[in-house]
């Protein structure tokens, strides 16, 4: 007799536990965080090849503490002299008594300046408050590395600080927990790095066959894990990497499965869906996508 189950899910990734063995380029995890910063508002737009200056840096921290307007009206005063242009300095002011910036010296910001990645390392840091330990400026790569600031990313301490760049440090900076504190930078700052990765997907077993359809947003590929965990069957995992359409559009057709019950989802990069689960009769083999 024919087993049919139809399921509609409407599903956002989230940050998965466990690195997928199809990894991403460095230029996609670029992408795929900058996508998530400027959903949440932090960049307004991607131009993430683009280097990014120390004062405009400033204007994405005060964006990323979501106080843009506090230190945009900022009224203390900082000490730095070099400041070209006044409609930064309330905002390098914000960030000074936010205990993020302490400039190049007593008196100099560094405007105009490209930021560093090691500088960025620093500002991190001392948003996760490290601050006593980002004092040790040759300390600081090791300590920003030991963090996972830098996971996903090949890029050296003097190297320049582009947008993309910025991007992934500051999403990996956003999933680790604050010195001394169970909660991590995003619930201190109130931010859901969830991802605006949306997949909506029609879910349909028939006898030994799963069938997926739907859509997926903001990617042009995502990668299917489709697991055996029944209790009977010795655990067997699979990937399948899906194409998305123009339209955003994707199909997969697995055929040919073993008996038993499986767990799916949806990965892109660091990010997954929850789990899902059916339960199948059959045998193994063909995979088909179109």
């Amino acid at each position: 007799m024919k087993k049919y189950l139809s399921l509609i899910l409407i599903i956002t990734l989230i940050l998965c536990t466990i690195t997928p063995t199809m990894a991403i380029s460095e230029n996609e995890l670029y992408q795929q965080s900058a996508l998530i910063l400027k959903e949440v508002g932090v960049l307004k737009e991607m131009r993430l090849e683009e280097n990014l200056k120390r004062q405009d840096m400033v204007i994405l921290m005060s964006r990323l503490y979501k106080e843009e307007e506090i230190a945009k009206n900022y009224i203390d005063k900082h000490n730095f002299k070099d400041i070209k242009d006044e409609n930064y300095d309330p905002y390098v002011a914000w960030a000074v008594n936010k205990g993020l910036i302490e400039g190049m010296s007593e008196d100099t910001f560094g405007f105009n300046k490209t930021t560093k990645v090691q500088e960025f390392q620093t500002v991190l840091l001392r948003a996760l408050d490290y601050k006593e330990e980002s004092k040790n400026w040759a300390n600081v790569p090791a300590l920003a590395e030991s963090l996972s600031l830098m996971e996903g990313i090949s890029a050296k301490p003097n190297q320049e600080l582009s947008r993309g760049l910025m991007a992934a440090m500051t999403i990996n900076a956003l999933k680790h927990t604050l010195r001394g504190s169970s909660m991590n930078l995003a619930q201190k700052l109130n931010i859901d790095i969830s991802n605006p990765f949306n997949i909506v997907a029609n879910t349909v077993v028939d006898k030994d066959t799963l069938k997926l359809e739907g859509t997926a947003t903001n990617t042009k590929i995502l990668i299917l894990e489709v697991k055996l965990i029944d209790s009977n069957s010795s655990a067997e995992e699979k990937l399948y990497e899906i194409e998305i359409n123009s339209d955003d559009k994707f199909a997969i057709e697995i055929s040919n499965l073993k008996s038993g019950k499986y767990e799916y989802r949806f990965i892109f990069g660091n990010l997954c869906t929850p789990q899902e689960t059916f339960t199948i009769q059959g045998i193994n083999k063909s995979l088909k996508i179109f």
